[in-house]
């Protein structure tokens, strides 16, 4: 975890040169140790034995984390890491105020490192909602999309996981990809199946054949993008498919 609480209650960030202290976790209370290496991300840890909801998360994880922050600051958003809300059992991983008139409207970015089930991703999107986010922006890491961004054509096709099929087909804005060691991000539009044919002989000796395209066989084509948040009316009501400014070449 990025953030914890401190010994008045209030949320701080790990980091490097952040002063010794007691720290406890702001979804289950239990005491968070500071892990500060040269190597691996500043971050919290639960003490040995500790049970909480809040789930473990890897370095390219946290290392995403810190980097959408980063950018998002700098383009004078107001950030919150791992903003917690327990009776939902929901942490927002980067929740997002955009300075837009009176309204400053809420983007909660979910970063996902691993494979997830669609209908968790139905209902953290539904939540997200009902806590006031106008939508829910889902980028996928470097590591989990690896397959999409090492094509080099653009007919060239790659098996899509459901999570990101389902991402495509929600928003229809592509698929975001995080470029950790380029501190870039990536639109991946996934371009049409191809169709295949199936043949064969009948009983009678007789060739029949048939035609069919594969749900998960996509041509991935990429293209650039930047941090900066933007949206479009959603496919439900009151919802917005938030995404990163991007353009088609």
């Amino acid at each position: 975890m990025l953030i914890a609480h401190d010994t008045n209650g209030l949320p701080v960030e790990a980091a490097r040169d952040l002063p010794a202290g007691t720290f406890n976790c702001p979804a289950c209370d239990g005491s968070m140790l500071l892990k500060r290496g040269r190597v691996k991300v500043p971050h919290f840890a639960h003490m040995p034995g500790t049970e909480c909801w809040s789930e473990a998360e890897s370095v390219s994880h946290l290392r995403s984390k810190n980097l959408l922050a980063e950018k998002f600051r700098q383009l004078g958003y107001d950030v919150q890491l791992e903003e917690t809300y327990r009776g939902q059992v929901r942490r927002v991983d980067v929740a997002v105020t955009i300075p837009a008139g009176h309204r400053r409207p809420r983007v909660a970015v979910e970063v996902q490192d691993s494979a997830i089930a669609v209908e968790t991703m139905k209902a953290r999107t539904r939540i997200d909602r009902s806590l006031g986010f106008i939508g829910t922006l889902w980028v996928f890491t470097d590591k989990r999309a690896k397959a999409l961004l090492d094509v080099t054509g653009t007919d060239i096709e790659v098996k899509i996981p459901n999570e990101m099929l389902w991402v495509d087909h929600r928003y229809r804005q592509g698929i975001f990809v995080l470029d950790l060691d380029a501190a870039a991000v990536w639109n991946i539009e996934l371009g049409p199946p191809h169709l295949r044919i199936n043949e064969w002989y009948d009983d009678a000796g007789y060739e029949q054949s048939s035609a069919y395209v594969p749900r998960t066989l996509r041509c991935p084509i990429r293209h650039a993008a930047d941090f900066t948040l933007t949206g479009t009316p959603g496919r439900y009501p009151n919802e917005w498919a938030v995404v990163f400014a991007h353009r088609r070449l």
